[in-house]
């Protein structure tokens, strides 16, 4: 997560809107952090840019019901865990797909390497010799 989270009280309303803003390349510092080079990823990958993006603002809202006392923590905690549950729903999707791209591609790359070691055993000087 880039930024904190910030909150908006309405006590009148007995609403908390929790916000979390500057999200949009998360991921992206996120391949950083672990010394991927995103560039190269998304090129290696043929994925666009939109495609490996979060939203801007992640909001969450925790709504007082008329019948329940005002805990403004609880409140907090609540509009919080909303919030965070939208957040890592976009991250794990977003990382899914680029785990589908890789294995996707894993696969291709072992096909051909499977491909390879047949042609070679095929082509095996040592068996071919004791077949004349």
């Amino acid at each position: 997560m880039s930024t904190k989270i910030t909150y908006n009280i309405d006590k009148e309303n007995r609403i908390i809107t929790a916000s979390m803003d500057e999200c949009v390349f998360d991921a992206y510092d996120n391949l950083k952090k672990i010394g991927l080079d995103a560039n190269l990823l998304l090129n290696f990958l043929d994925l666009t840019w939109n495609e490996f993006t979060m939203r801007r603002i992640y909001n969450g809202v925790a709504k007082c019901h008329p019948d329940d006392d005002w805990d403004e923590e609880k409140g907090k905690e609540l509009a919080k865990a909303r919030l965070l549950r939208k957040y890592y729903k976009d991250y794990a999707y977003l990382f899914g797909k680029i785990l589908f791209k890789i294995d996707k591609f894993s696969f291709e790359v072992e096909k051909k390497f499977h491909y390879g070691i047949r042609r070679y055993d095929l082509f095996d000087s040592d068996s071919r010799i004791n077949s004349i």
